[in-house]
């Protein structure tokens, strides 16, 4: 889905997920704030996050990891290796390890 990060938080509390991949640059609110907000609210803090940046991605990593983010991928990312990363958290989650 593309939009808004007040669409991504809609969505995100209307449906249930396994997993979000959420860009950092969006349209406010930006992805970093969205990210809080997620970690925040009992209803979507435990679903792994991947962040998508095309920041600096060392710079930007700690931070976001600390805000909750299950990984942090730089962009252009490797889809291989971004499908990999997902399949493994999402194992990981329906096995309640996460």
């Amino acid at each position: 889905m593309r939009g808004s990060g007040e669409d991504a938080l809609r969505l995100a509390f209307a449906e249930e997920f396994d997993l979000i991949v959420l860009d950092i640059t969006m349209p406010p609110p930006n992805g970093r704030k969205v990210l809080g907000i997620l970690k925040q609210d009992p209803r979507t803090q435990s679903i792994p996050v991947f962040v998508l940046t095309a920041n600096d991605v060392h710079t930007d990593r700690l931070a976001l990891l600390q805000l909750g983010a299950h990984d942090v991928l730089e962009k252009p990312f490797d889809t291989t290796l971004l499908l990999r990363r997902i399949d493994q958290a999402v194992r990981k989650s329906w096995k309640g390890e996460i």
